[in-house]
């Protein structure tokens, strides 16, 4: 559609609104982090405290920081929204102009209601998709830097093993998620092959009955159908393997935690 997805990626990820969302993120995972610490330091002063005067202050931080986390999800949540909407506006904007300034043929050659769907549908699931991924990306980012900081104040030496073991599980699953979307968009585009056939079939359905073709075109619907649905078994069995091996690495990570630790 000639529109260059990567600026405006790159415009997305720059805008002032995506990164006062990481900011706030930041922020929020900061109070998080802090807040099991308060309610400790709250457990210990209730043990020892003659008044309920004496517990105003520890539970005070509590609150502000439940406060602070409860604002900065909210700012987090807001700004991201705001920008995503902005790039989906820009984005659909583009492609309609895309379309449009197309010649006559290409009209002639393509459904409306398919170019309708381009401009609408697709638009909306690239929105969603960045929706996801950044807001995963920045929570996990977040969490990151929260987290390592945390282990490094309880065991440097964990913290060291963890830096070392942590890239290598994250290439190996960077390469399995490959091997996933491309046996997804596999089974997606046999999925289409699948609507186009019967699309085709019944658009034609005169024609096939003259020429007596009723039989001829079940069996190679049958044989597209059979194959989206092995391509779908075989991208579930992937997609299991995955989870599984996923489930026990974190099982053996806890195991080597406690063997190192």
């Amino acid at each position: 559609w000639d529109v260059d997805a990567y600026s405006y990626g790159r415009h997305l990820l720059w805008s002032p609104a995506m990164w006062g969302a990481v900011l706030s993120t930041l922020l929020g995972t900061a109070a998080g982090l802090a807040i099991p610490a308060a309610v400790g330091n709250l457990l210990d002063v209730i043990r020892t405290a003659d008044s309920i005067y004496d517990m105003a202050s520890p539970a005070m931080i509590v609150a502000g920081l439940g406060l602070a986390q409860g604002l900065c999800k909210l700012c987090s949540f807001s700004l991201l929204t705001a920008a995503v909407e902005s790039f989906a506006a820009d984005l659909r904007t583009r492609v309609f102009e895309s379309i449009i300034q197309r010649d006559i043929a290409f009209f002639d050659k393509n459904n409306v209601g398919l170019l309708m769907e381009y401009i609408t549908s697709d638009v909306e699931k690239v929105k969603n998709s960045v929706r996801h991924t950044v807001s995963r990306g920045v929570d996990g980012i977040a969490g990151l830097i929260g987290g390592l900081g945390a282990m490094y104040l309880t065991s440097p030496h964990l913290t060291y093993l963890t830096i070392g073991v942590l890239p290598v599980m994250v290439l190996i699953g960077r390469v399995w998620a490959v091997y996933l979307s491309k046996q997804s968009e596999r089974a997606r585009a046999a999925a289409s092959k699948c609507a186009g056939m019967a699309q085709e079939v019944l658009s034609n359905i005169r024609t096939v009955r003259s020429f007596a073709g009723e039989e001829l075109e079940t069996r190679r619907y049958e044989s597209a159908v059979r194959e989206s649905a092995r391509l779908n078994t075989w991208r579930g069995v992937w997609l299991g393997t995955f989870i599984g091996i996923s489930s026990a690495a974190l099982g053996w990570a806890s195991l080597l935690v406690l063997f190192y630790g």
